[in-house]
């Protein structure tokens, strides 16, 4: 698999030197960390904006104080009505209640949200722009965090970052500029099937999500080697049937943007984990897949999604069934 992952990283990076060689640079996506929106839901269709560093925005907010908290994070060409955004938000609103406070990341201008992906030089320019917006966004999602700690009493050690794709990495850079910034360490990051493209074998964690970014790590591969990461960078891997490919998504990953199917699974399993109780076997992780080493006596097998342990890191690698979901 990293043979794949070498090649898709390095078609990435031909397509972008002939993007600079032919002049085409993206001016349509942002590098201001101020285009940034967060929005919080004290119900599934009632979001209210919070203004970073606006007093008046964040008590008009009602905002819960010293309430556990949750930061969805969406990835490339994601914004705020992406379906992940919406799905995951609405899977935790529903099921959180009144003891969690839920908030959207909206970086649309930064994500690259509404660009033409016809011509795919394009596409890689844009790609690799929304890259570098990644480090900066992450410091601003840390300098919110602290804006809601001054005022709100909520502590770093009371938020949850789920980050899906690019949103990983986002989530990873939240964690570095909580940690290096303001000494704090957030309480999970949940990476799901963080994104591959020049991000696979990269062995500088500051570059990626990495395991130490939060107390706890846990990452959801499905679409490894084509658009999700090859490498097992949380505490926890699951590996959702296999890591590859996914069931239902065979036609689709095909005829389709290739792996997308599969790649959007990993939020879909996550949250379908609030109503299925699933358990995940230590597994042995090979070229291709991860291998259960022996399903039919799972003794040291961990509920995985929402409501995982957080002491669950005996074995990093750890497999788990699903049939298709909506």
């Amino acid at each position: 698999m990293g043979s794949l992952s070498n090649f898709v990283s390095f078609i990435v990076s031909l397509g972008l030197a002939l993007a600079f060689c032919s002049g085409n640079v993206q001016a349509e996506i942002s590098t201001n960390v101020d285009d940034l929106r967060f929005y919080y839901y004290p119900t599934a269709n009632d979001g209210v904006e919070i203004v970073f560093n606006n007093g008046a925005s964040l008590s008009a907010s009602n905002l819960k104080a010293a309430t556990p908290t949750i930061i969805v994070i969406d990835g490339f060409l994601s914004n705020l009505t992406t379906p992940m955004s919406q799905n995951v938000k609405n899977a935790y609103v529903a099921n959180g209640g009144d003891n969690l406070n839920v908030i959207v990341l909206d970086w649309g201008r930064l994500s690259g949200s509404g660009q033409s992906l016809a011509n795919p030089l394009d596409t890689v320019s844009y790609y690799t722009t929304v890259i570098g917006n990644v480090p900066e966004i992450g410091q601003r999602v840390a300098d919110f965090l602290n804006f809601l700690q001054v005022n709100k009493q909520i502590q770093f050690s009371d938020v949850t970052v789920v980050g899906h794709s690019l949103g990983a990495h986002v989530a990873g850079d939240v964690g570095k500029s909580v940690q290096n910034t303001y000494g704090g360490l957030l309480t999970r990051i949940a990476g799901l099937d963080p994104a591959g493209p020049l991000y696979d074998l990269q062995l500088i964690p500051s570059l990626r999500l990495d395991r130490n970014d939060a107390s706890f790590v846990d990452v959801y591969h499905t679409n490894r080697g084509v658009l999700g990461i090859i490498d097992d960078i949380g505490q926890v891997n699951v590996y959702v049937n296999g890591g590859s490919s996914q069931p239902g998504c065979t036609t689709a990953d095909i005829t389709g943007t290739k792996g997308y199917c599969s790649h959007s699974y990993s939020w879909k399993f996550f949250i379908s984990g609030f109503q299925t109780n699933y358990l995940a076997c230590p597994c042995l992780g090979l070229i291709v897949d991860c291998i259960c080493l022996n399903c039919n006596n799972c003794s040291k097998g961990i509920p995985v999604g929402p409501n995982i342990s957080y002491s669950a890191s005996e074995c990093s690698l750890y497999t788990v069934s699903s049939g298709p979901l909506p």
